[in-house]
């Protein structure tokens, strides 16, 4: 009998450390107020170590305040079995040429905001682009108190709403290319292949769409959360074990919060799904060098797209570097890619 007490117990403390760790974790992941609402860039501003990171500190110095427009729509908010509850507020910083026809919509990583893109910005519009920079929900300016990663009913649809309100402002006639970074891109993958390609109503978005581009973003958000687990703990056995259902409790939790569980959100599936009928490229960076995201997940994502696609490494890019360790081909290849559409139009 005290065997069997003692086992009970042990069980029970089991579910009670993961249950705990799953909040933690689910914290950390998902709810606004565990991290800064404003950009990386501002945090590190503060920063006595500039070395920490120059470019971006950089890029917001020399920024013309005065260029910059801010703008806003209404997303719906999703909470328990996905009742629709009050409309969130999504804000994005707009920047435009004298004549806007060629628009860059950008969408950033986790836990940092449009300011944080600040030196994409620029290097789209030096190219002539009109560029939208998004505050994801609950990021930035945007309102929300829980991150939708990027997930297909969240994030996912947020960004096509952004591209409807640029071809509601600026014409239908207008070409669109979206780039996402880290979890931004897999929420640009979401949006293009899980959202715009297959949902009628935008039919118009779709035409516009012109190139996705997704610099180090995960095949299945699970697998990344298992990942970056295990790159910061010990990779035992026992603590492997722990980890998986710390991740399933933290996934159950966001169920509830966000309406979706980790494995349900899978940038890579619907890519294989139904990037083929959409039509729309893929351009595909990463780092040689990303640790947090392997790039292993690139060519995963590579491999399941259908659609016409571009798989580009960056030597020694560690996570979020390929576009400072080789500004030029990164840039470059974008252009390229759709100098090559403009040349099929024709």
């Amino acid at each position: 009998m005290l065997y069997v007490f003692i086992i009970v117990l042990a069980a029970a403390g089991f579910l009670i450390f993961s249950a705990a760790g799953g909040v933690v974790l689910f914290r950390f992941l998902c709810v606004r107020s565990v991290y800064s609402v404003h950009s990386f860039v501002d945090k590190a501003a503060h920063v006595k170590d500039e070395k920490v990171i120059v470019p971006l500190l950089e890029a917001k110095n020399n920024r013309d305040e005065k260029s910059f427009e801010k703008v806003s729509i209404l997303s719906a908010s999703r909470k328990l079995f996905r009742l629709p509850l009050a409309p969130l507020k999504l804000s994005a910083e707009l920047r435009l040429q004298k004549k806007p026809r060629d628009f860059a919509v950008l969408v950033h990583g986790f836990s940092d905001s449009a300011r944080g893109l600040t030196y994409l910005s620029q290097d789209y519009y030096n190219r002539g682009f009109s560029v939208l920079a998004v505050d994801m929900r609950a990021h930035g300016e945007s309102k929300g108190k829980i991150a939708g990663q990027g997930y297909t009913a969240t994030d996912g649809t947020d960004i096509a709403l952004w591209l409807r309100y640029l071809r509601a402002r600026f014409g239908k006639d207008i070409r669109i290319v979206l780039h996402g970074v880290s979890m931004g891109a897999s929420a640009v993958i979401q949006s293009a292949y899980g959202v715009i390609a297959v949902q009628k109503i935008f039919e118009g978005e779709r035409s516009a769409l012109k190139l996705v581009t997704a610099d180090c973003g995960f095949y299945r958000f699970s697998d990344q959360v298992d990942h970056e687990l295990a790159l910061f703990l010990s990779s035992g056995l026992i603590q492997r074990y722990l980890f998986k259902c710390i991740a399933a409790a933290a996934s159950f939790f966001n169920f509830f919060a966000a309406g979706f569980f980790f494995a349900s959100h899978n940038p890579g599936k619907n890519l294989n799904l139904y990037s083929e009928s959409s039509g729309i490229p893929l351009l595909i960076f990463h780092g040689s060098a990303d640790t947090l995201v392997p790039p292993t997940a690139a060519r995963q994502l590579y491999e399941a797209a259908r659609c016409p696609k571009k798989l580009v490494f960056i030597k020694d890019a560690p996570h979020i570097g390929s576009r400072f360790y080789d500004t030029k081909t990164y840039m470059d290849t974008i252009i390229s890619c759709l100098n090559d559409l403009k040349e099929e139009d024709s």
